[in-house]
C-alpha cells in the first residue's frame, strides 16, 4: 500500500546488536515484531503523530491495516470504530482502502465473464 510498511522483525536475543536498526525502524514510523525462538512475542509500536492524535488502539489499527496484517473490518474493530468511520479515517490519511491492482486485474480478465 504505498511506501514499505512491512513490519521489521527482531529476535529478542539479537536486540542488543541491532539496537541502531530498531531505532531507525521506529524513526521511520514502522512497526516492529519481536520474536522468541522464531515465534511472535510482541509488537513494538512507534510513537507517531497519528498515535498521539488518535490514541493507541486507532494508531495500531491503522498501522496494522497499512502493513496488510489486518483487514479493514478487523482494523475498525481494533480501533473501536464502525467500518464506515474507519474507512473515512484511513482515506483522510491517504491510505488506500482498496487494492486497485487486484480490482483492475479482475475487471480485465475472463475469470468473471464465464
Amino acid at each position: 500500500m504505498g511506501a514499505d510498511t512491512t513490519p521489521a522483525v527482531f529476535g529478542i536475543r539479537e536486540l542488543r546488536e541491532r539496537s541502531k536498526e530498531l531505532s531507525e525502524v521506529a524513526l521511520a514510523g514502522k512497526l516492529a515484531i519481536f520474536t522468541r525462538y522464531g515465534a511472535p512475542l510482541m509488537i513494538g509500536v512507534p510513537i507517531t503523530n497519528i498515535l498521539l492524535e488518535k490514541g493507541v488502539h486507532t494508531g495500531l489499527a491503522i498501522s496494522l491495516y497499512e502493513a496488510g496484517i489486518l483487514t479493514l473490518a478487523k482494523s475498525a474493530q481494533l480501533a473501536s470504530l464502525c467500518l464506515e468511520d474507519f474507512m473515512k479515517l484511513v482515506s483522510s490519511l491517504d491510505i488506500p482502502i482498496a487494492d486497485y491492482c487486484i480490482f483492475w486485474y479482475h475487471l480485465n480478465t475472463d475469470s468473471g465473464n464465464s
